[in-house]
């Protein structure tokens, strides 16, 4: 008979997955107080991996410099390689060097973030409110509610932006969600 495997016996590059559906991974850049940064919440949950800055990512990365919006042709790059986001201050965004994320870069269509320090500022989301943006968007739209529900916002960020989501609902492809915004 066979037991079932817990989470102790998962390989070591498992974390979330199996909670998700998807790999979560950041690059974190230590430029905000990690007691208080969504990334690193997400990562004493055991819900993400951070990244060396040298690592290699063959997943989709949120970047703002991006030229595709997340869509969902993009569900089959998450379902096998997962979502990485760059953690660092929004103020110093310009000073970060990544020069790993040549492939699969996409940036989320019109947003309104719900944390505390940016609620109701466009495009300032911070990695939790990120990666539940992308997980919708790419059609995981019960994972990207699970992972919000770990933070008091995360319900929020749904709400205010549930008049774009509407917009962005039907789009198949990033050509359809730039004409959406």
């Amino acid at each position: 008979m066979h037991k079932k495997k817990r989470y102790e016996d998962k390989p070591k590059n498992f974390v979330g997955e199996e909670v998700l559906g998807v790999k979560l991974s950041m690059w974190y850049f230590e430029q905000c107080d990690p007691k208080k940064c969504s990334g690193m919440i997400l990562k004493s949950k055991g819900l993400l991996t951070t990244l060396s800055k040298q690592a290699r990512f063959n997943g989709i990365v949120l970047t703002p410099t991006a030229k595709k919006i997340v869509s969902p042709e993009d569900a089959d790059i998450m379902s096998t390689s997962g979502i990485a986001v760059i953690d660092c201050s929004w103020a110093l965004f310009d000073q970060v060097k990544v020069k790993c994320i040549k492939a699969n870069e996409r940036l989320l269509p019109l947003c309104k973030a719900a944390n505390p320090v940016n609620y109701g500022k466009d495009v300032k989301l911070n990695c939790a409110e990120a990666f539940g943006g992308a997980l919708w968007l790419a059609g995981f739209r019960e994972s990207a509610e699970e992972l919000l529900d770990h933070f008091k916002y995360g319900p929020a960020f749904l709400a205010i932006n549930e008049f774009h989501f509407s917009h962005y609902r039907d789009c198949k492809s990033s050509e359809d969600m730039f004409k959406a915004q």
